[in-house]
C-alpha cells in the first residue's frame, strides 16, 4: 500500500512538474529559438541541388581527364606497335 501511494504521488507530481515547464516562458523561449535555428526547407534543397551540381561538374571533368589519358596511351601503344614497351625515364 505505502508502494502504492508513493508511486501515485510521484505520478502526480511529475505531472505537474511537466505542465509547469511546458506553460512557463522558458520553454516558449526555447521553442521559438529552435525553429528558428532550422533553415527553410527550400534553403536546404537549395544548397543541395548546388552540391550535386559541383558533383556533377566535377564528375565531368574526370571523365574529360580520364579520355585524354586513356587516348594518350592508345596512341602511344598504335605508334610503338603492339607487345612494345614505352621508353621508360629511369637510367
Amino acid at each position: 500500500m505505502t508502494f502504492l501511494f508513493g508511486l501515485i504521488i510521484g505520478a502526480i507530481i511529475l505531472v505537474t512538474v511537466t505542465a509547469l515547464f511546458l506553460d512557463s516562458p522558458l520553454s516558449t523561449a526555447l521553442a521559438k529559438r529552435i525553429s528558428r535555428s532550422a533553415p527553410p526547407p527550400d534553403a536546404r534543397l537549395e544548397a543541395m541541388q548546388a552540391e550535386i551540381d559541383a558533383l556533377n561538374a566535377s564528375v565531368s571533368r574526370l571523365e574529360e581527364e580520364s579520355d585524354f589519358v586513356r587516348t594518350l596511351l592508345e596512341d602511344s601503344v598504335s605508334k610503338a606497335g603492339p607487345g612494345a614497351l614505352p621508353p621508360g625515364g629511369r637510367d
